[in-house]
């Protein structure tokens, strides 16, 4: 009986030693497994502060008319509000320019030539003038590395003072200024400013369509002036111009205003809170390829 209870007691032993084992090796790799979760975790954190709320990503586009405005103070206040291109109204094309376009450059933010008259319509002689800018601004591009992204156009027909008696003339002179510029400086990636009610029925080269849609055909790219001041009105008026360019395979911005006009136009009395919740809910509604534009840095930036 001696020699059994030895045996036993050997067989407990070698019995304990086996139950430890398997309860160490369980533990570790519930820790193995915590560690990996921990793991994912932090990835998803990484992740969420990349993309806070898993927001939308969009272009940010702004308006910027005076080239005297100071560059530290407004540059600055874009790039604190994430834009990621600026239309930018400066023909000089001097140390200015250049120094504008390689700060941009830096932040990664594109920058369009801007300009905008309505008398390219109907004059001919401004129209050369036009081109002669386009000449000059090509020349630039081609002698300097860091360069334009394009030229964003605002050629508003409307503004004439003759626009309720020639609307059709001047609506289908802007389709065909549009179609001119697109065949005649192909180097060249050209945007324009788009008013949201540009519907007319307009026949062009046999074709009879909206002009918004012949617009939309041509450009690389428009800006909807979708001038109203909250997301559902900002997305319904330009709903029509949104589900043609998504039919076609286009993008688009909408965009805002905060200079002082009527109530329903701008941001002016809303500020800038309630401006960039509505802009919030504006990425909600479009396609992640489309953007958003601010019209203009100088008014935006004193929203109180």
């Amino acid at each position: 009986m001696g020699k059994n209870k030895k045996y036993l007691l050997l067989i407990i032993i070698i019995v304990i030693i086996v139950i430890s084992l398997s309860i160490g090796a369980f533990f570790l790799l519930k820790n193995n497994g915590n560690d990996d979760q921990n793991n994912n975790d932090n990835h998803t954190n990484q992740n969420n502060h990349i993309n806070p709320n898993n927001q939308k990503i969009h272009n940010l586009g702004t308006w910027w008319w005076d080239d005297t405005l100071n560059l530290n103070t407004y540059l600055t206040y874009a790039i604190e509000n994430k834009i990621t291109e600026i239309y930018y109204c400066n023909w000089d094309f001097d140390e200015d320019t250049t120094n504008f376009l390689e700060n941009c450059n830096k932040n990664n933010i594109k920058v369009y030539l801007l300009d905008g008259y309505y008398k390219w319509l109907t004059d001919e002689n401004k129209r050369e003038n036009l081109f002669t800018k386009l000449n000059n601004f090509l020349s630039y591009q081609n002698s300097h590395t860091i360069n334009f992204a394009g030229v964003h156009l605002d050629i508003e027909p409307h503004q004439s003072p003759n626009f309720d008696e020639n609307r059709q003339v001047l609506i289908y002179n802007l389709i065909e200024l549009i179609n001119i510029l697109d065949n005649k400086y192909t180097d060249i990636v050209f945007h324009y400013d788009l008013p949201f009610w540009l519907d007319d029925e307009i026949t062009f080269k046999g074709i009879t369509k909206p002009a918004y849609k012949h617009i939309i055909d041509i450009a690389d790219n428009v800006t909807i002036m979708s001038y109203r001041d909250s997301a559902e009105k900002i997305y319904s008026v330009a709903k029509d111009e949104i589900e043609y360019a998504k039919s076609i395979n286009k993008t688009l911005n909408l965009s805002v205003e905060t200079s002082e006009n009527e109530d329903i136009v701008t941001f002016f009395e809303e500020g800038k809170t309630i401006l960039n919740n509505e802009l919030n809910k504006v990425r909600e509604l479009i396609p992640d390829n489309f953007g958003i534009s601010i019209h203009h840095i100088k008014s935006w930036f004193a929203l109180s």
